[in-house]
């Protein structure tokens, strides 16, 4: 499994209310299209004194290969380009995941 974690922070102008309610419907309409996802989940930050962050999302694929053909489908070209409406600045990391507590 090949998952990828980013960091969201919201653009400048834009609430946290109107920056989550992006994310939770316009956005995630574009990710359900996104093929080869096997897993969607956004994290909203709810303490400010914690993070700079807005949101932590992560996405789940069967293998780096179906991420790279997911972003590199029209789909994916459209969501990327569809962060520039609602993100300010995202720090991506793919991982590998090791499940210690199921």
């Amino acid at each position: 499994m090949y998952k990828i974690i980013s960091r969201l922070k919201r653009k400048p102008g834009m609430s946290r209310e109107e920056f989550q309610t992006y994310w939770l419907t316009t956005h995630a309409e574009l990710v359900k299209a996104l093929p080869y996802v096997v897993r969607y989940v956004q994290n909203h930050v709810v303490d400010d004194s914690v993070t700079h962050m807005d949101g932590i999302v992560e996405l789940w694929f069967e293998s780096r290969a179906d991420m790279l053909a997911a972003f590199a489908s029209d789909i994916g070209k459209k969501l990327r380009a569809d962060d520039d409406n609602f993100i300010g600045e995202i720090e991506m990391t793919g991982v590998d995941e090791h499940i210690i507590i199921p």
